[in-house]
């Protein structure tokens, strides 16, 4: 709490705010103070704690205020801030999507985790398609599972798929006379099988032909015989033909020249006879061609003795013959086409019985025995069995085509005929079994397709009565095929292994790809590899160090800019002046009060952060109109009275309200209280926590807690108060208790002395073994009883102690921390290494137990048990006559009580009662580095503590079982492990490592990808340490480096609103040696230009009255109108602007004006007339900022001071007048009291 109160004091004073700390105890104020000064925050803190504060002590801490050194800003401070949001960026990157959940409902560490977990018995060897992750929801995965231990639950009492004998039937639907319909139609369908089979035999008999053992041959086989039973003509000699010299195409070119001669002699023979074709026609074919070009009568002649010769083979009766030169040519056409078409003899043969004009039925031949020729290279295995299957077809026709089609073709149509039922069969089977044909080539052993088909059949019908369950796994797998499961159905369909093993295969399969999926496609974690992440994490370490030592050095130049200069003397009546009065005469004269009123605007400036008491509060700080302060911030708020604290929220616009109500209220125990019970509603709660909690203001949580070092120590606490909601952080020797109950043989004297005097010895006994040994006395005691009577009684023996042994005194009060004995009421606020604690109750002489303990009876007093037993850093020992059994809850209804009870149950017995009850996910990942090691020898321990913050898995020393020997943290997603990556990287490894462990980081990626490297890293981690583990003594959470300050700034440039005081630089001109005439004969024109732009440039802003007085005194000239003509045309030419300020013209550099000046100069070239407002508006902010408030009077002699001027003239009185209208009518400045301050 002390170090989040600093932070937020921190931030706030960085932020220019003004910030009030309040807190009733002066302990809680001291812890806060401290953790300031380690920020170097101390010169900007006032401490006026008690309404009794000594003048002299805060005037020595306001004088300490004024003599801080102003200091630049880092130089590496953006640099190096940008460098850790950078990999603070790519830490959270990796994290985000190591947790980022898919569509699917897991995140990369969901899918390793229950992919570890489930062992190495089980295969992940199902492989999922690439982008199946990315397009599958949380419903998906969850029907997924369920089709998959469906499928195995029917499978492990119907078999795998692939065993089934059913397994090549898909029916659509299923009812009670599915099995017996299916079973006939391969009963049916195996008798046909069986016919075809004989069929084939006697096939085989007549070509030689090995009967098919392949769907492929089986198609090849039907195709031969069908080729076969369908010819319509053939001889032995073609069938024998092979084209094995290619000659086909030449014999089919052949055919095609017989059907050419066939058809020109039919078309000759339509006019002649025959003989005609036999004759020799070429001479009187080339008379005719002659007789054409003769004169008409020697033509006619000629030609009529060639047509009496045709004539004569005329079949007209009248003896006509067609046109002779067409005739000729036909016959001549027909002759060539008959030479070509017997051109090879073979054919004859080929032909041998075929007519020989039919050259349709020779073509057709011949095409038929190069299909059959095709058939049997497909049918047979080798060139032998080619050449003698088609010595047997051609066999076939030897005795003629007759005998082939009586007898033979009859076989082969046969085998046709079957092999055409069995198709009709096979579609019947498709339709109503969802058996496909090719289902039934599977190998049953026989060299036959059909008989294997046939035993196939028969097995089906056999096992027809386990239909119904084929059934139902065909549902479930069509079911996955509607999931886009086809690749898992698939994997089941061929798998041998056991049912029971499919959905953990399954599983973990699927997030195998879940994790390949991310991995991918993240680009964070395509290139992760641990140890380059170790040492991007070393790097930001160190850089965090050095950025907390930056940010410090930032915050303290920032501060320190804002404070006044206190090396310039100040006006008397200036609030410096008056502060620095106040330090050298001690306050003479007034109070702290009247000097905090005398400084409203020096006081925020110089001491930001007031640090203070609701009493001192009112003491100090006047009520004023507007609020004093930005920020109040009050601690230990459970014990504060809202009366006590509205003092200082009226002083403030914002509070934060901190404290604890499971704590003390504001004690009252031995007070009275007057409620007015007419007005009850309007009736303050017990304290400002509360009222603020009944209001349901906004409220935050801090959760971490780290100041016990030994988690038994708050796990009472954090599981009775707090539900398990405080993050503990476990030791190293967590499996012992550091509470522990020391029961004494004694009595509580209820009737007289109202103590416990065997209790009092016991813990006396024990302070003086504590303080008599050199080790144990290195650990600070405090001692807490429940009543004042038994404080008293302890304290006075501890002082008949230390007066016999003085040595014991000395060394329990010369520590930082001296041995304190409190009671309930008192001890809140407190803590020590060693608590004893003192109960006092319990069985009084007679063993009678009264429920009666004190404050513990009132209500609220669960918060003073709380505040008792949370006290200790490192031990805490109950001494007690009373134990929990003797608590009797049914006479009492005290929650106080009822906790007691449990308290000294939980000291007897130990956390072994508790432990474990925060609500943790389990960590699969730690659980497998865990069964990794035990199988390496380690002992360990996973999710080691008490409450939401867990050591993943804890190494035990193999020298001593009762400790720790190194903490195993994982990148899990569990809520106390992922709110920043300081938290998870640095600051949670830190509290261990205070905590006495050795740390090492495990990254689930690399865990998964490389299991044994990172194994092997773990166990060369255990075996380096060599020595036990040291717990660092009480040794506060470090993140800091020492680094020097940068160099001091010197005072006139640490305005802290960037208004500077510089000298007046004047620009040289070069006149030159020319006259007046020169000048506006424009002769010089563009060196005069040159110049005078020199003269802006140089002492912008400018009154345009003095530019003109500079010019005209350079080159000794007089106002005139010639001068005004050559004076526009010069500031035509130069670059410059133009402003009007209090009707006063200002030039202005090119680019600049009123908005980009930020200085005034200070001269003795310059009259008062020649200063720009501007200038006289920021000499004045100037010193309002340095002297905070001062008089009119004053602030114009300063004013005029700070600009060069001695004496104040009527021109500078004017001006100043001027310029503080403007800035109290823009607000900037404002008068009260007839004093002027900043607004």
């Amino acid at each position: 709490k002390s170090q989040t109160i600093t932070n937020i004091i921190a931030n706030a004073l960085y932020r220019g705010k003004r910030v009030l700390f309040v807190a009733q105890k002066a302990a809680a104020l001291e812890v806060v103070r401290t953790r300031l000064d380690k920020l170097g925050l101390s010169p900007f803190c006032l401490d006026v704690f008690s309404n009794k504060a000594n003048k002299t002590q805060v005037l020595a801490q306001l004088s300490n205020c004024t003599q801080v050194t102003r200091y630049k800003s880092p130089a590496d401070f953006e640099i190096d801030t940008k460098r850790l949001m950078e990999l603070r960026r790519e830490f959270n990157g990796v994290m985000d999507a190591t947790h980022q959940k898919l569509s699917c409902g897991l995140s990369m560490y969901d899918a390793i985790s229950q992919y570890v977990a489930m062992g190495d018995d089980v295969d992940g060897d199902i492989p999922f398609p690439a982008n199946i992750v990315a397009t599958t929801n949380q419903a998906d995965v969850t029907a997924w599972f369920d089709a998959v231990n469906e499928a195995a639950v029917i499978c492990k009492s119907s078999g795998n798929p692939i065993d089934n004998p059913l397994n090549i039937l898909s029916p659509n639907d299923y009812n009670t006379d599915s099995a017996s319909i299916i079973a006939g139609l391969c009963q049916k369908s195996a008798q046909t099988c069986s016919e075809l089979g004989k069929s084939i035999a006697e096939c085989n008999e007549l070509i030689k032909v090995n009967e098919p053992d392949s769907e492929n041959r089986y198609i090849a086989y039907r195709q031969l015989l069908a080729d076969i039973a369908a010819l319509s003509v053939m001889t032995s000699k073609a069938a024998s033909f092979s084209d094995n010299d290619g000659k086909s195409a030449q014999y089919f070119q052949a055919i095609q020249h017989g059907k050419n001669a066939s058809e020109i002699r039919s078309k000759i023979l339509r006019n002649f006879k025959p003989e005609i074709l036999s004759q020799d026609w070429t001479q009187l074919k080339l008379e005719w061609e002659q007789s054409i070009g003769k004169f008409f009568i020697m033509r006619y002649f000629a030609q009529k003795g060639i047509k009496k010769e045709l004539a004569k083979y005329s079949i007209s009766a009248g003896g006509n013959v067609p046109d002779p030169g067409e005739t000729f040519n036909l016959i001549a056409q027909y002759k060539a086409e008959n030479i070509e078409a017997e051109k090879f003899r073979e054919l004859t043969e080929f032909f041998d019985g075929v007519d020989a004009d039919d050259w349709a039925s020779k073509e057709q031949m011949l095409r038929d025995v190069l299909n059959i020729n095709s058939d049997i290279k497909q049918v047979s295995g080798s060139p032998i069995e080619y050449q003698q299957i088609k010595q047997n077809f051609a066999s076939m026709f030897a005795q003629g085509f007759g005998m082939f089609r009586d007898f033979y073709a009859q076989k082969f149509n046969n085998f046709t005929a079957l092999a055409a039922q069995t198709d009709a069969e096979n579609a019947q089977l498709l339709q109503t079994a969802g058996l496909a044909p090719d289902a039934t080539a599977q190998n049953t052993g026989s060299n036959s397709l059909v008989d294997n088909r046939k035993l196939i059949l028969e097995k089906i019908a056999a096992n027809i009565h386990r239909l119904k369950d084929w059934y139902i796994y065909l549902t479930v797998r069509r079911k996955a095929a509607s999931l886009n499961m086809q690749f898992t159905t698939n994997y089941f369909d061929q798998t041998n292994s056991n049912p029971d093993t499919w959905l953990p295969k399954f599983k973990k399969s699927f997030y195998k790809a879940v994790v390949e999926h991310v991995f991918a496609n993240a680009k964070e974690l395509q290139l992760f590899k641990g140890e380059l992440f170790d040492d991007k994490l070393k790097r930001y370490r160190e850089l965090n160090d050095k950025y907390m030592e930056l940010v410090k050095a930032e915050l303290y130049a920032n501060l320190a800019s804002n404070a006044p200069d206190f090396s310039v003397e100040a006006s008397k009546n200036s609030e410096p002046g008056i502060l620095m009065k106040n330090i050298r005469n001690n306050g003479r004269g007034t109070s702290i009060r009247n000097i905090f009123d005398q400084l409203p605007n020096l006081l925020p400036r110089l001491c930001p952060c007031m640090l203070m008491s609701p009493m001192s509060v009112a003491q100090y700080l006047t009520l004023t109109d507007k609020p004093q302060f930005d920020l109040t911030i009050f601690d230990e708020a459970s014990q504060m009275p809202t009366s006590d604290a509205v003092g200082a929220i009226a002083r403030s616009e914002n509070v934060i309200i901190t404290g604890d109500p499971k704590q003390m209220p504001p004690t009252s125990f031995f007070s009275s209280a007057q409620t007015d019970e007419e007005n009850i509603e309007i009736e303050d709660l017990e304290s400002i926590l509360d009222d603020a909690l009944a209001l349901n203001i906004k409220s935050r949580n801090l959760l971490w807690h780290y100041r016990s070092k030994h988690e038994s120590l708050i796990t009472f606490s954090n599981h009775e108060y707090y539900d398990n909601s405080l993050l503990t952080f476990p030791s190293p020797d967590n499996r012992t208790s550091k509470v522990t109950l020391v029961k004494v043989d004694g009595y509580y004297d209820r009737s007289k002395s109202r103590c416990n005097p065997a209790e009092a010895k016991a813990v006396i006994a024990e302070v003086e073994r504590r303080l008599s040994d050199p080790e144990l006395s290195k650990r600070s005691i405090g001692i807490v009883t429940f009543s004042i009577v038994q404080q008293h009684l302890i304290d006075d023996m501890l002082t008949d102690l230390f007066a016999q042994k003085p040595n014991l005194e000395a060394i329990a009060n010369n520590e930082q921390e001296p041995l304190f004995c409190k009671n309930l009421e008192s001890v809140q606020g407190d803590e020590r290494d060693v608590i004893l604690f003192s109960v006092g109750y319990g069985p009084d002489k007679d063993g009678k137990v009264s429920m009666n303990f004190g404050p513990l009876n009132q209500k609220g007093g669960e918060r003073r048990l709380n505040v008792a037993v949370s006290r200790a850093r490192y031990e805490m020992k109950i001494f007690s006559t009373l134990t929990a059994d003797m608590i009797d809850t049914n006479r009492t209804a005290a929650v106080g009580v009822a906790g007691l009870k449990k308290f000294l149950a939980f000291a007897e017995h130990g956390v072994s009662g508790i432990r474990g009850n925060a609500n943790t996910a389990v960590n699969e990942v730690a659980k497998d580095i865990s069964r990794a090691l035990r199988k390496k020898g380690y002992e360990s321990d996973v999710q080691v503590g008490c409450s939401g913050f867990r050591v993943d898995v804890a190494v035990c020393d193999p020298d001593d079982k009762e400790r720790y020997i190194l903490a195993v943290l994982t990148d899990s997603n569990e809520p106390s492990r992922t709110r920043t990556a300081r938290d998870r990287e640095i600051c949670q490894p830190s509290v261990l490592k205070m905590l006495g462990w050795n740390v090492m980081k495990v990254w689930s990626a690399d865990w998964y990808n490389d299991r044994e490297a990172v194994l092997t890293k773990i166990t060369d981690a255990i075996e380096s340490i060599k020595s036990p583990l040291q717990i660092e003594e009480d040794e506060p959470i470090k993140y800091e480096i020492k680094q020097e300050l940068a160099d001091p700034i010197p005072a006139a440039q640490s305005n802290p609103d960037g208004i500077q005081k510089l000298d007046y630089v004047q620009a040289t001109l070069n006149a030159m040696a020319i006259t007046d005439r020169d000048f506006y004969s424009g002769k010089y024109f563009p060196a005069i230009c040159q110049e005078v732009q020199n003269l802006v440039d140089t002492e912008s802003p400018l009154t345009e009255d003095y530019l003109r007085k500079r010019i005209t005194t350079a080159w000794y000239l007089y106002p005139s109108e010639d001068f005004e003509k050559v004076y526009g045309a010069i500031m035509s030419a130069v670059k410059h602007s133009a402003t009007v300020e209090n009707s006063v013209r200002v030039i202005w550099k090119a680019g600049d004006g009123p908005s980009t000046c930020k200085y005034f100069r200070t001269d003795d070239i310059r009259e008062g007339i020649d200063v720009p407002p501007v200038e006289f508006i920021n000499a004045i902010r100037y010193v309002l900022q340095s002297a905070m408030s001062l008089p009119e009077t004053d602030l114009r002699r300063q004013t005029i001071t700070a600009l060069g001027f001695k004496r104040t003239g009527s021109n500078l009185a004017v001006a100043f007048a001027n310029a503080l209208a403007v800035l109290t009518g823009s607000g900037e400045v404002v008068e009260r009291g007839g004093v002027y301050m900043m607004g």
